[in-house]
């Protein structure tokens, strides 16, 4: 029933988490990105698996660097820790990743070693019936999707928990892991906890609608991803200044997931940097262009994406550009060859474009209008004295 469905949100977050591999913002603005949710993530965890913490702490919290109350602390710095660790479990077995994937400051592993002491220490046993289940898994679900898979698991032991989450905190920990293993690190903003804590703690729960809410939760935050980098790439390349030809290779580049393959060797290029400003916007920036010392050496790298076809040059509001060709791959199939003959041939040659006068770039740049403001005499007030 779900097969078809779950596959689409797989392609999803693949495509989402591509994006955020390869999308050319700060590396410190991504991680800003996901904390923001990463820690509502956290305190849902912790209602979620410690039912004497009160939902209504969260607002407080997600203000809040701290939080007065003990029990939440305690439950999202651990949540913290075990993802932390995440890189170092290599255990592919279910009920084994249940039994280490806890973070246990207890039995954090120490620098020394000796032949008597465990080097993974379990923060948990699995209990046998739970064992049970997963070797079961391994059977049941051999011919799914890795995801469509895990949804099951999932539903499954919260049938088998009594549909309880509480003092259960492995298998929040190992939806999390799986999520991070497949995806990376944008599962930090898939804000699983909170549909759990708001829709998956009735006994009544039907499994169809549940599975149906899941997925709609997940697709929601995949949207919200979207258009959160969307809005963060167009500030960037200051998208409102771009001409329409710049707009339509930035468009492009996003909706390719910046992960476009040029075809063509790097190494015959003896500068990477036009690539780089090329896979970041899709057009190379005259101004730019003007500060590099060698021209000579630029002016022959792009002679070489031009004979490629990587390049192209176009006139747009008078002034010549060189842009990404968005269907140079589409040269070689069968379809190229019924263009429109009745075009006019583009003339333009790479002297055209370094024959321009770097004051005059191709992006115009807005000038700004300050008005003065009658200055307000500002008249010194005489401190009095307070005793007292």
């Amino acid at each position: 029933m779900f097969t078809n469905e779950i596959h689409l949100v797989n392609e999803e977050l693949e495509a989402i988490s591509s994006l955020y591999k390869n999308i050319p913002l700060n590396e410190t603005r991504k991680k800003t990105f996901l904390e923001k949710s990463f820690k509502s993530k956290s305190a849902y965890y912790a209602c979620l698996v410690n039912t004497n913490i009160d939902a209504l702490l969260i607002p407080e919290y997600l203000e809040t660097k701290l939080s007065r109350n003990i029990l939440i602390k305690k439950e999202t710095e651990q949540y913290f820790r075990s993802i932390e660790n995440f890189h170092l479990h290599t255990i592919q077995i279910p009920s084994s990743i249940y039994e280490c994937i806890l973070f246990n400051e207890e039995l954090e592993l120490s620098n020394s070693f000796d032949l008597f002491t465990n080097q993974a220490p379990e923060s948990a046993s699995c209990p046998d019936e739970l064992k049970v289940i997963f070797d079961q898994w391994l059977e049941d679900f051999k011919g799914y999707n890795s995801l469509e898979a895990l949804f099951y698991s999932i539903l499954d032991w919260h049938a088998f928990n009594q549909f309880s989450f509480s003092n259960k905190r492995q298998i929040i920990l190992f939806l999390n892991y799986q999520l991070w293993k497949q995806y990376g690190n944008i599962f930090q903003h898939l804000n699983i906890e909170a549909y759990f804590f708001k829709n998956w703690t009735s006994e009544s729960l039907d499994p169809i609608k549940a599975l149906k809410g899941l997925i709609s939760c997940v697709k929601k935050d995949i949207e919200i991803m979207n258009v959160e980098f969307k809005g963060y790439y167009t500030e960037q390349i200051n998208f409102k200044r771009l001409n329409s030809k710049q707009k339509i290779v930035s468009n492009f580049l996003f909706s390719k997931n910046f992960n476009f393959n040029l075809n063509i060797d790097s190494g015959s290029l003896a500068n990477n940097s036009i690539i780089s400003q090329i896979q970041k916007q899709g057009f190379i920036d005259f101004a730019e262009l003007g500060q590099h010392a060698d021209l000579v050496q630029q002016k022959s790298n792009i002679s070489i994406l031009l004979d490629s076809g990587v390049l192209e040059l176009s006139k747009i509001e008078g002034v010549i550009g060189l842009y990404l060709n968005t269907s140079f791959n589409n040269k070689k199939q069968y379809l190229y060859q019924f263009q429109n003959i009745q075009l006019k041939e583009n003339n333009l040659k790479l002297d055209d474009f370094f024959n321009q006068s770097i004051s005059n770039p191709i992006v115009p740049i807005e000038k700004l209008i300050v008005t003065t403001e009658p200055s307000i005499e500002v008249k010194t007030k005489r401190q009095k004295a307070f005793f007292g």
